[in-house]
């Protein structure tokens, strides 16, 4: 399925430890791409499931525009990445879009927006590695 046709639904949600919004480790993508994530979550049932697979202090926070608007002005040599409601910390797949395209969802404000990444989780490199991209 081509990746334009996996909708998912907008994450409202992150995960904080230590007051910072966590996220896996991503390698870089068959165009040499750089990756930052974090995970989002859509709601309260989503963050929880992946609460239950998870170890640590995380609590769960609003995913804010200005933090949004900060990382894309910060990181810049990234690609910046909300990974989409993710079961597990080791999810075998998840879908994953930019920040810039969930700012405009959530602008909009819609209660979806496609994916515009595939993700697989690699036990060896303990990290996900992109199968999809535009």
């Amino acid at each position: 399925m081509p990746k334009q046709d996996v909708i998912c639904l907008t994450p409202r949600y992150v995960l904080h430890e230590d007051r910072q919004p966590i996220g896996p480790d991503v390698v870089q993508d068959a165009h040499g791409r750089s990756f930052l994530a974090i995970y989002g979550f859509s709601g309260k049932t989503a963050y929880d499931r992946f609460l239950q697979n998870s170890e640590g202090d995380l609590r769960p926070y609003p995913l804010m525009k200005a933090y949004l608007q900060n990382r894309l002005q910060e990181d810049q040599n990234q690609t910046c990445i909300v990974i989409l409601d993710a079961e597990s910390p080791v999810a075998d797949d998840v879908d994953a879009a930019t920040i810039e395209h969930v700012l405009a969802a959530q602008n909009n404000p819609s209660p979806q927006l496609a994916r515009d990444f595939g993700m697989s989780f690699c036990s060896t490199r303990n990290a996900y590695v992109p199968t999809e991209s535009d």
